[in-house]
């Protein structure tokens, strides 16, 4: 019996290193691309209980590298090394039984990406959550789904941890959880990825998943901003101009502007443009000023937009030309800027820079108006009672201007006690007062709802 024994553990010994050899010469083959040649050294150790080469045919069929795809075999040829523990199999075996639409078992996917999941395999893990977050497979849990992504990024990949930040963060997934998406963005922050930097700055700045802190946040801006990310540069240079957690410096704030506006972040554009319009950390440069800002209006930045209307219209930094502040004026309007509204409803109903049309003129005061805007609502109060391009309504009238003046109008509440009031009965004037509240209360409503 010992004889038989021993010579058992004879062949052990000497046929392992031939299965080494075997395996590395397919290894050394697949390398030079002569996948016909891995496949039969690699087939021959699988067919003897191979784990290794097992899971290496697995792939070869899923890839139809050296044999025609064929995933029903390449499942076969993972399952085979899956169930002798091989993670890599496990985890594939699952994914294909999951992801790949050709008849695998969801259920059974899923217990395979559970094993190896449990032994530390981050894909495994992450999958998982995928599965989790969308119910596929498993019905949907996002605590679940949670705790498999977090298990995933704590194995230390940057780019892992944040990603991870960013569904927190948004709610991708998983639960919001603004405490761990600015664990997670420190951590990838510390490790040196830019962008985790310029999320945990932002953070910081808003205070969620931390207390505000602007000094904290200048920090991480500062080094996303040295790594050339404008948002981060515009963020810093703001926080440079207001004095918000370190010293102002208008000229270090330009610096950084002119940084991100050469980028094309039209945030910082328009901010350099004022720089240079007030001469602040700069020489006062009223037509540079205007440079910038027109390469901001042309990126659809309705700020630039309206300031670039009005420099056309009061010829500062460009010649005085009021069809083409008309022009901007309508850019910035259709972005709902209720002052570039309002003005260019002026310019239809004077008839500067565009043809004359009352009613056009109206539909602008209107829609400032419509956004509580006390000028707008003072135009178009105006208008009713004077009924240019729209139907005369004393009524109406008297509605908008209280409601302008309720604003702070004072121009609005002359005109309304002056001229409106005198044309409406006691009943017509109790009625104009309860339409005014009414709008009032059903535009605060609105608001209420959108914060």
């Amino acid at each position: 019996m010992k004889q038989i024994l021993a010579a058992v553990l004879l062949l052990l010994v000497l046929a392992s290193p031939a299965w080494g050899q075997d395996f590395d010469r397919g290894l050394q083959a697949y390398e030079r691309g002569d996948y016909a040649s891995a496949l039969r050294e690699w087939r021959a150790l699988a067919e003897q209980g191979n784990a290794e080469a097992q899971f290496r045919l697995g792939n070869a069929y899923h890839k139809g590298e050296g044999v025609n795809k064929d995933a029903f075999a390449g499942d076969s040829w993972y399952k085979k090394a899956a169930k002798q523990g091989h993670v890599e199999a496990q985890f594939w075996l699952g994914f294909s039984y999951l992801f790949e639409f050709h008849g695998g078992d969801k259920s059974e996917g899923i217990n395979w990406l559970q094993l190896a999941a449990d032994q530390g395999h981050a894909q495994a893990q992450r999958t998982l959550a995928t599965a989790y977050s969308t119910g596929r497979g498993v019905p949907r849990d996002l605590d679940e789904a949670a705790r498999w992504y977090k298990a995933s990024a704590e194995q230390g990949d940057v780019n892992e941890q944040y990603g991870l930040a960013h569904r927190f963060s948004r709610g991708d997934g998983v639960p919001v959880d603004y405490l761990e998406a600015a664990r997670l963005f420190h951590l990838a922050a510390e490790r040196g990825h830019a962008e985790a930097s310029l999320m945990f700055g932002l953070l910081n700045v808003m205070g969620q998943g931390v207390p505000q802190n602007y000094s904290e946040a200048a920090k991480w801006l500062r080094i996303a901003a040295e790594s050339g990310i404008a948002m981060a540069q515009t963020l810093l240079a703001h926080q440079l101009n207001e004095g918000l957690g370190i010293p102002q410096n208008f000229t270090e704030a330009g610096k950084w502007y002119r940084l991100a506006a050469v980028q094309g972040d039209a945030e910082a554009q328009v901010a350099l443009g004022k720089f240079y319009d007030q001469g602040k950390g700069v020489t006062q440069d009223h037509v540079e000023a205007v440079k910038w800002f027109r390469m901001a209006a042309e990126l659809g930045d309705a700020e630039a937009q309206t300031i670039l209307a009005f420099s056309y219209l009061q010829g500062n930094g460009v010649p005085q030309d009021y069809a083409e502040a008309a022009k901007w004026l309508r850019k910035a309007a259709e972005q709902g800027v209720a002052l570039a509204q309002t003005r260019l409803g002026a310019m239809y109903f004077g008839g500067e820079g565009v043809s004359e049309d009352p009613a056009e003129a109206v539909k602008f005061f209107r829609m400032a108006a419509e956004q509580g805007d006390p000028e707008g609502q003072h135009k178009l109060g105006a208008t009713l009672y004077l009924g240019l391009g729209v139907l005369q309504d004393y009524e109406e009238s008297h509605k908008w201007l209280s409601l302008a003046a309720a604003g702070g109008n004072k121009d609005a509440m002359k005109f309304r006690d002056e001229f409106v009031a005198k044309e409406l009965s006691s009943s017509q004037l109790a009625h104009a007062q309860r339409l005014a509240r009414e709008w009032q209360a059903k535009f605060e409503s609105k608001n209420v709802k959108k914060d």
